[in-house]
């Protein structure tokens, strides 16, 4: 048998060897951890925690599943714009740890975000769209944050 033989063979399947290197690409993501947010965010862990991030004042609340891959891109920038926006609590609900939150509240796509203004949801966006995200936080009343001075 030539040893060449199954290289060949895949070389005149290009579309086979594309969705190998997909399948096997996808099996190596869902392997790596889900990415940390970082910033000022908040995990709600069950529905009782959840409901207590959106009893008072500004939050907005991003609805995610650690499968999905947008989900795992705008993690970092969620965090990072947690640091940027004051008057307001920024919250991560996994949409599959709290299935009844994710029914209850009408996820159905990830990412999902809602701000919630004194226990309701007074906006909704599907997909991560910062510029609409943060023009709404700013029409709802949080204010961006000031850099403080450590060095004295």
């Amino acid at each position: 048998m030539d040893p060449m033989a199954p290289i060949n063979w895949l070389m005149a399947r290009p579309v086979l060897c594309l969705l190998i290197f997909m399948f096997l690409r996808s099996m190596y993501q869902s392997r790596q951890p889900f990415p940390e947010a970082g910033g000022r965010t908040k995990g709600a862990h069950s529905t009782a925690e959840f409901d207590g991030f959106v009893k008072d004042g500004l939050t907005l609340v991003d609805f995610y599943a650690t499968w999905c891959p947008p989900c795992r891109a705008s993690a970092p920038a969620f965090g990072a714009m947690s640091t940027k926006w004051a008057g307001a609590e920024f919250v991560k609900c996994d949409v599959d740890e709290c299935r009844e939150v994710a029914q209850r509240e009408g996820v159905t796509a990830m990412p999902t975000f809602k701000i919630y203004k004194d226990s309701k949801c007074a906006w909704t966006c599907t997909g991560f769209r910062t510029n609409e995200i943060e023009k709404k936080l700013q029409e709802l009343g949080a204010t961006r944050a000031t850099a403080t001075n450590k060095a004295d």
